[in-house]
C-alpha cells in the first residue's frame, strides 16, 4: 500500500493516521479471538503460541 492509499483508508474510515496503529491493533485482537474459538470449537483447544529460535 503506498502512502496515499493508506492515507485514502484512514480519511474513509474517519480515522487519523496516529490512530491507525491502535486501530490495526484491535482489528487483529478481533481475529485472533476468533480464530482461537474457531479453534476451540472444532478442536477441543484454543491457540497455542509456540516460539521457534531461528540460529
Amino acid at each position: 500500500m503506498s502512502a496515499g492509499e493508506a492515507l485514502r483508508f484512514c480519511r474513509n474510515r474517519g480515522m487519523l493516521n496516529k490512530e491507525y496503529k491502535s486501530w490495526m491493533m484491535a482489528q487483529t485482537k478481533n481475529i485472533i479471538g476468533h480464530a482461537d474459538q474457531y479453534a476451540k470449537n472444532n478442536c477441543g483447544d484454543g491457540i497455542n503460541p509456540c516460539s521457534l529460535m531461528l540460529q
